[in-house]
C-alpha cells in the first residue's frame, strides 16, 4: 500500500491526535529447510494520514485488502518496518509509538484499541492493503468519486430503498487484489481498472490535490466522469 495525504489547513491551529507518517509493514517470505528469507510481502507501503480530535477516518477497501494490518501497526500489535505513529496523549507532547518498546507502550494500550468484526480473518498478516487512492470529506466522496476504485466500491453499497435496488450499474472488478510480494508496475490498481490506459501500466500516479481537501492518485482524475452514490451523499448533507 502506498498513499500520502497531508490535508491540514495551515490556519487550523489544531494538532492531530494521531498522525501516521510513511508507514511500512513488510512480512518476510521464508522457504526451504533453513527457512531463508526469499522475499517480502509489502502489506503496508508508505502510508500517511492524520486524525484530529473529534474526527473519524474511514479506511475503506475490499475484504482481504489488509485494512486490519494498518490498524494493528497503529495499535502496535505489530512492530512496523519503518515510519512514524505520532500520538498526542492528554496533557503530553506527541510521542512516536513506533519507537516504543513493550514496557513503554503499556500506558497507551488503554487508549488505542482495535475492535474486530471477524477475529479469525483479522489475524492473518498476509493480507495486503491497496494504495490509499482517494481522500475526501464523506459526503463529497459518496456524491462525486474521483478514482475508479472508489466508484467500484460505491457501486457495491446496498440500497436501503427496495424500489432502487435494481437501478444503477454494479461495477464488478475482474481479477484479484494485486500480489503484495510481486506488485504490478505503474498504478497498483491498473490490472483491474476498467479505465486503464498504457500510461497506467508504466507510470505510478502521484497523489495530487485536485481541489481543496480532495486528494486522489489517478492520472485521469480530471477527465473521468465517475458515478457516485448520490442518495447517501444528499442524506449526509441534510
Amino acid at each position: 500500500m502506498k498513499g500520502e495525504f497531508e490535508i491540514m489547513p495551515a490556519d487550523s491551529g489544531i494538532e492531530p491526535l494521531l498522525e501516521v507518517r510513511n508507514l511500512h509493514m513488510q512480512f518476510p517470505i521464508r522457504r526451504g529447510a533453513f527457512r531463508r528469507t526469499v522475499g517480502f510481502v509489502k502489506a503496508v507501503n508508505d502510508v500517511s494520514f492524520h486524525i484530529r480530535q473529534g474526527e473519524t477516518l474511514s479506511l475503506v477497501g475490499e475484504s482481504g485488502c489488509g485494512k486490519t494490518t494498518t490498524g494493528r501497526c497503529i495499535a502496535r500489535v505489530y512492530e512496523p518496518t519503518s515510519g512514524q505513529i505520532l500520538y498526542k496523549a492528554e496533557e503530553q507532547d506527541r510521542i512516536d509509538l513506533a519507537e516504543l518498546n513493550n514496557r513503554d507502550l503499556r500506558p497507551f494500550r488503554r487508549e488505542i484499541r482495535m475492535i474486530f468484526q471477524d477475529p479469525f480473518s483479522s489475524l492473518n498478516p498476509r493480507l495486503s492493503i491497496l494504495q490509499i487512492v482517494e481522500l475526501a470529506a464523506t459526503e463529497d466522496l459518496f456524491a462525486n468519486p474521483l478514482h475508479p476504485y472508489t466508484e467500484a466500491l460505491l457501486s457495491a453499497v446496498p440500497k436501503p430503498d427496495p424500489r432502487l435496488r435494481n437501478k444503477g450499474v454494479r461495477i464488478r472488478l475482474e481479477g484479484e487484489v494485486a500480489d503484495p510480494s510481486n506488485p504490478p508496475s505503474g498504478c497498483y490498481f491498473q490490472p483491474r481498472c476498467p479505465y486503464a490506459e498504457d500510461r497506467c501500466r508504466h507510470e505510478e500516479p502521484a497523489v495530487r490535490e485536485i481541489e481543496k481537501d480532495r486528494w486522489v492518485a489517478c492520472h485521469f482524475a480530471e477527465e473521468l466522469d465517475l458515478r457516485g452514490f448520490e442518495a447517501i451523499g444528499q442524506a449526509m448533507k441534510r
